[in-house]
């Protein structure tokens, strides 16, 4: 399972993080697929929504994540 797939079961699914962060379930259903990359902006309203670290759903922005 991979972060974005985390924060999607701890938000109880898309529709409630979509709810959560302020955008559409269309645009949740575009991160998912890979669509559209995770904007750096929703990573930090992820992060507060799920506590899904940052780091895990975009590593390639906010680095990798310390062991």
């Amino acid at each position: 399972m991979n972060a974005f797939d985390r924060a999607l079961k701890v938000a109880g699914g898309p529709t409630n993080l979509a709810e959560a962060i302020g955008v559409s379930r269309q645009f949740i259903h575009q991160l998912q697929t890979g669509r559209r990359p995770i904007p750096p902006r929703l990573c930090v309203e992820i992060e507060r929504a799920t506590g899904v670290k940052r780091a895990h759903l975009r590593p390639d922005i906010f680095g990798p994540v310390a062991a």
